[in-house]
């Protein structure tokens, strides 16, 4: 809650210089024509108003917002030539940005989250970093019901940049990379194959696609956490191979994937929406040229979650989401 506050108060703080700068031109303009001395009230009302206003939005984000769930489903559609036969109808549960330390008390809204994810019926899920805000010690509790995630070719995984352990302040290098390490272990002991950029093949009847993994690589917001390699990530999958790519920052697919690769379908997260969307804007936009939902370009495709929790705890019309997303083959 104390975030709740201090974020509240810069938005407090901010209404009160915007208001303050109108009224300090409304004063001097009144002045220059000779007109009595303008009362602040009306503005101190104004600014109480925006202000109180505001404060109750970030209750109902923190008590509700936060928690509500919604599944999107989506269809994308493909050429004959660009998704093999056996793939028509192959369902994809993408999730992502849990921040675990949000959940500590409520671990029966995050079983909600699982049971949505099974009734999917996925083929394979797919989860884009950020399961911790600070280190492994938040999923331990939560293996139990996180383990039970289920596809029927499997679970995958890759980090995030919180996965890093890099907001742990006063360790040493080798006391984060020890806590990654061991964070990657606890997800392989929940049943969850982790891509540390790498790749592997999904298999269906004749057919197979690649999967591919790429660590986080930020050219935006949080740069500092640039272990990609998206090289290594797609060594030895074909251009003509239908691809599949997990990275966590979105920043990457116009660097590094959109018209630099063939990789068909991206998906990504990280962003949150900033956890606020009214009436269709964020404040992600300015930060993100692909801040929430899909972007297309040719015949590439990314998807970007707005996630499930954050570092800080409230969400205003970001609603939580899991995407379940079905490959279509055109006729």
């Amino acid at each position: 809650m104390l975030l709740i506050f201090l974020f509240w108060m810069l938005f407090a703080i901010v209404f009160a210089l915007a208001i303050g700068a109108i009224y300090l031109i409304v004063s001097i303009i009144n002045k220059a024509a000779n007109k009595r001395k303008t009362s602040l009230r009306p503005y101190i009302i104004v600014w109480a108003t925006l202000s109180i206003t505001w404060l109750g939005i970030m209750v109902y984000g923190h008590l509700i917002g936060r928690w509500e769930l919604e599944v999107k489903n989506y269809d994308l559609n493909l050429p004959p030539d660009q998704l093999p036969e056996a793939f028509d109808g192959y369902k994809i549960v993408h999730f992502s940005d849990l921040h675990l330390d949000g959940w500590q008390n409520n671990p029966e809204k995050l079983e909600n989250v699982v049971s949505q994810i099974n009734k999917s019926n996925a083929d394979i899920v797919c989860f884009t970093g950020d399961i911790v805000s600070y280190d492994y010690h938040e999923l331990e509790t939560m293996m139990p019901i996180l383990s039970r995630v289920y596809a029927r070719s499997g679970v995958y995984s890759i980090l995030g940049n919180h996965d890093y352990a890099y907001f742990r302040r006063g360790i040493s290098d080798e006391q984060r990379q020890a806590l990654t390490d061991t964070l990657i272990m606890k997800q392989q002991e929940m049943g969850w194959r982790v891509l540390l950029n790498e790749n592997l093949q999904l298999h269906k009847g004749n057919d197979s696609i690649a999967l591919a993994g790429s660590e986080n690589q930020s050219y935006g917001l949080g740069r500092r956490i640039q272990s990609g390699d998206i090289k290594k990530t797609l060594d030895g999958i074909s251009e003509e191979e239908f691809t599949i790519l997990l990275t966590h920052d979105p920043s990457q697919w116009g660097h590094d994937i959109k018209d630099s690769t063939a990789v068909d379908l991206t998906l990504a997260g990280h962003t949150h929406a900033w956890q606020i969307n009214i009436c269709g804007f964020t404040p992600a936009e300015f930060l993100f040229s692909e801040s929430s939902g899909w972007y297309h370009y040719n015949r590439q495709h990314i998807y970007v979650s707005v996630g499930l929790g954050g570092t800080l705890r409230f969400r205003v019309g970001a609603t939580p989401e899991i995407a379940v997303i079905t490959l279509r083959r055109l006729k």
